[in-house]
């Protein structure tokens, strides 16, 4: 039950780091990176860009705020150890994702690979 419930945990967690994305050289492009690459290859108007960088930043913010919400009721569910665990595992990712150079979509080492 818990492995489901931290899997469900990091499926939620990902579409707000697949929203910065790798950039060139595997490096995370910052807030305006995704925009730029995005505007580029979508051929964006110049009225068209502020609109899709709001809108693209509100999607984020509500992702967001999904994921505060769901994580704050899985820990609800866990206990005070579990609650624990799950706070290091995110942290653990974290890290992890900042010494890849900002690639939440790059592939676990093999000992970190989910059971």
């Amino acid at each position: 039950m818990f492995k489901k419930t931290l899997a469900l945990a990091v499926v939620l967690a990902l579409p707000l780091a697949a929203f910065a994305g790798p950039g060139p050289g595997g490096k995370n492009p910052g807030p305006g990176g995704h925009m730029e690459k995005l505007a580029k290859e979508l051929n964006l108007t110049e009225a068209q860009k502020p609109k899709v960088e709001s809108l693209m930043k509100e999607q984020h913010e509500k992702m967001k705020a999904l994921h505060d919400e769901t994580h704050e009721k899985l820990k609800q569910l866990l206990t005070p150890e579990q609650a624990a665990k799950l706070d290091q595992i995110k942290q653990e990712r974290k890290q992890r994702w900042k010494n890849r150079g900002g690639q939440p979509g790059a592939e676990p080492e093999p000992s970190e690979a989910p059971n």
